[in-house]
């Protein structure tokens, strides 16, 4: 095992979220601070945008860090379900009976009582929702009306962390749900190449490794294949990475080589930035997209009133049979 051969104390490319491993660079550090001072500042919505891969949750465990203490966090992950299911379990993470009926409990009322609760102990709550483009339409307009028309009870905040999909949904509903900002977020960016080099070197190091050791073990054609590979974003670029040490110990090789950089794992980077790339297009240009499916369902109708007419006998105008 590369760990010990390296001296390692932690694996340093692991997928499970540890805010020891937390890169600062590529503006992750300063999103955090953001972020906190929004909370600390009683921005009611705020809204983290990413990638699948680029972090999110991983910031998110940061932000309950850097709490203080009067902060209580509700953290929900795979909100599938309707309104008051998300409700109930906000309600139940905050010590609602779990053997009160469904059918006859309004959460949205549980929901203030509990808030409250806390506003009385000088407590305030934020509600964290994570991969929440997976969330109802339905479920995210109720989520965002019922906060715009929420009284005025201090110690409230909602972070919602998704894919580009959250983004898009938000602004659907921006005209309908105007109590509330929607609009501004932060977006985490991927990696450059001279960050994906800071970033490898940053978690080797926090792991054990010496600073000196790390330019040996990965050469900069190395960095640059692993970025070539994962274009920047940060799961693929921890799974290249664990995956090159590991095939480098089985060689019993000192360093990684390029042939240890499994070039097969570049396939679902390159899907993932196509996604995005398909993302930025459509938000550049969703208001002439809009207006281009208007006028294919104009003409599609168009067509069909024709073909009935024409089956009714009815002599069409030269204008609609004319090409």
């Amino acid at each position: 095992m590369y760990l010990e051969r390296l001296h390692l104390n932690h694996s340093p490319f692991q997928e499970e979220p540890d805010p020891r491993f937390f890169f600062p660079g590529a503006g992750r550090e300063t999103t955090l601070q953001s972020v906190v001072l929004d909370i600390l500042g009683k921005k009611r919505l705020i809204k983290l945008i990413g990638r699948e891969g680029s972090g999110k949750t991983l910031l998110c465990r940061m932000i309950i860090e850097q709490l203080p203490d009067e902060y209580e966090v509700v953290y929900l992950t795979h909100p599938i379900g309707s309104f008051d299911d998300l409700l109930r379990s906000a309600c139940l993470d905050m010590g609602m009976d779990p053997n009160v009926r469904h059918d006859t409990t309004r959460y949205s009322d549980e929901l203030l009582h509990l808030l409250h609760l806390r506003q009385e102990k000088q407590k305030k709550v934020v509600l964290i929702i994570d991969e929440a483009e997976k969330l109802f339409m339905a479920t995210l307009e109720r989520l965002v009306r019922n906060l715009g028309s929420m009284p005025n009870i201090e110690g409230l905040n909602i972070l919602l962390a998704g894919r580009p999909g959250l983004d898009i949904n938000l602004e659907q509903l921006a005209i309908l749900c105007d109590q509330i900002d929607i609009r501004t977020h932060y977006e985490l960016d991927d990696l450059t190449e001279n960050e994906t080099r800071e970033y490898l070197r940053f978690r080797l190091s926090a792991a054990g490794l010496p600073q000196e050791g790390f330019d040996e073990l990965f050469p900069d054609n190395i960095v640059r294949k692993i970025f070539a590979s994962a274009q920047g974003n940060l799961r693929m670029t921890n799974i290249l990475a664990e995956e090159s040490l590991q095939t480098s110990c089985s060689d019993k090789s000192f360093m990684v080589l390029l042939d240890h950089v499994n070039p097969e794992t570049d396939a679902p980077a390159k899907i993932h930035n196509q996604l995005f790339t398909y993302y930025q297009t459509i938000r550049s240009s969703k208001r002439l997209l809009g207006i281009g499916l208007g006028g294919c369902v104009f003409l599609v109708l168009l067509i069909l009133v024709n073909i009935r007419l024409l089956g009714c006998g009815v002599e069409l105008s030269p204008h609609l049979t004319e090409p």
